[in-house]
């Protein structure tokens, strides 16, 4: 579809590796299955841009947690930023953004981060064995 307007966000990335942020094709009833996927690159800022044609904010799916997703609705200029979480990732903005859970969090792709492998965790269903390293930790 075209769309005569487009929506600007700028992500940060604070982490050491690539985050995934999924931009919905559908304000309405967003999902990860009818996104776009976007690879943010470790420490960088990425802008993201959104065409729209009813809803002027970008709407964006990121995996936060193990049992976490986050929906974002993120108006023209905003930025967000993403930092680690000992149990994955921190989304914050200075600017007027409208958060909230997305359920259910699994069917958002997200990749593991240090602090989560380290722990055992994993945004992944299919949960690997512990590793010879997270089973020295655990110990």
């Amino acid at each position: 579809s075209v769309s005569p307007w487009m929506t600007l966000v700028h992500v940060d990335n604070q982490t050491n590796q690539p985050v995934l942020v999924f931009l919905a094709r559908n304000a309405e009833e967003p999902s990860p299955e009818d996104a776009v996927e976007h690879i943010v690159p470790a420490g960088d800022v990425y802008g993201l841009a959104s065409g729209w044609l009813n809803e002027p904010r970008a709407t964006l799916l990121i995996r936060t947690g193990v049992n976490e997703a986050k929906l974002l609705r993120v108006p023209n200029s905003a930025r967000i930023t993403i930092r680690l979480a000992p149990h994955g990732l921190t989304v914050e903005s200075p600017d007027h953004v409208d958060m909230e859970p997305f359920a259910p969090a699994q069917a958002v792709p997200g990749h593991d981060t240090v602090p989560m492998v380290m722990r055992g965790e994993s945004f992944h269903v299919d949960k690997a064995p512990a590793s010879v390293a997270q089973m020295a930790v655990q110990v």
